[in-house]
């Protein structure tokens, strides 16, 4: 068991964006010389968030590795959102997981925000296709700050949670139960 420290660095898109557009945001924050390799959660702003089992959340993604890849999805949803919703956009929140002891522990960090929003909210966030549990179990210092990034906040500009309905692309992953 490793104590890891948590200490979020966040970026916001705002659409219509790119890849090449989160990568110059990333490389301008000398925190995330590492993204590649760190935890993000992928969230959205505006007026709306996700209404999920519980309760409703910003929540779209939890992910570690493979940023590239992953974020360019999230982009090709973000970019047509936008085209309907005015004013939305995506946040990213990145940390680092360096534990005081050696190893690779970022599947564990990431398999332990997906339980913890599965228990917050009942499912796991809409682009996440599956869920783990942690082989490890760590300590989070501080741990509030873990579950900072997957509730609402104390944000007031979300007003609505809504759902995917059939002819949104997003429907069967967010009912798939």
């Amino acid at each position: 068991m490793a104590q890891i420290e948590v200490d979020w660095v966040k970026i916001v898109l705002s659409p219509p964006c790119r890849w090449r557009d989160v990568r110059k945001q990333i490389d301008a924050k000398p925190r995330l010389a590492d993204a590649d390799k760190a935890i993000y959660v992928v969230r959205i702003l505006g007026a709306f968030a996700i209404n999920y089992d519980y309760k409703a959340s910003p929540v779209l993604y939890i992910g570690s590795g493979h940023l590239q890849q992953r974020l360019q999805s999230q982009l090709k949803w973000l970019n047509e959102l936008a085209k309907r919703v005015k004013g939305v956009k995506l946040e990213i929140w990145f940390f680092q997981p360096r534990p005081k002891l050696n190893g690779d522990i970022r599947r564990d960090v990431e398999a332990e925000l997906l339980t913890r929003f599965l228990d917050l909210h009942g499912a796991v966030p809409l682009f996440n296709a599956r869920h783990e549990a942690p082989e490890n179990r760590h300590t989070y210092v501080p741990d509030k700050a873990l579950k900072s990034a997957l509730v609402l906040g104390k944000e007031k500009s979300f007003q609505w949670a809504l759902v995917p309905l059939p002819p949104n692309s997003s429907y069967k992953t967010y009912h798939r139960g």
